[in-house]
């Protein structure tokens, strides 16, 4: 069977500590990208800081892992052990409802569009910064 050229992407939201264990682990075995935030990661993980959670993670899925932190920004360890932050966009916090999905919308966008992590980071923490502004998960036109 050949390879997939389009790549798998898991973000499981707060559940990641619900999912049954063997469950997790034939997820894991596809190896995903794993989009996860600071609380999810370091809880599913015991580990105390987003880079230790990012390694173990890693560990686990053998591929990328990006971590959301609110305004401290988003981080990402990739495949080949480079370690990637991004800083958050000022914003004041009326709705956090939607902000990881258009985290990880935003990201997989402009990943698609060719546009290499730095940029796709800062791009998913722009929209996440306007989302959260507003009340509910939508922007307007």
């Amino acid at each position: 069977m050949s390879e997939s050229k389009i790549p798998f992407y898991f973000a499981p939201g707060p559940r990641i500590n619900e999912i049954e264990k063997y469950k997790m682990n034939r997820i894991f075995s596809l190896n995903p990208i794993l989009h996860v935030n600071k609380r999810e990661a370091t809880t599913f993980t015991g580990t105390e800081t987003i880079r230790e959670a990012a390694d173990k993670l890693f560990e686990l899925t053998e591929n990328d892992v990006i971590i959301t932190d609110g305004d401290n920004g988003s981080f990402c360890l990739d495949k080949c052990g480079n370690w990637y932050a991004c800083e958050a966009f000022k914003a004041e916090v009326v709705d956090t409802i939607g902000a990881g999905d258009s985290h990880i919308g935003t990201y997989i966008a402009q990943r698609m569009l060719g546009k290499d992590i730095t940029v796709s980071l800062t791009e998913a923490n722009r929209i996440a910064s306007l989302v959260v502004q507003k009340e509910g998960a939508r922007l307007d036109k």
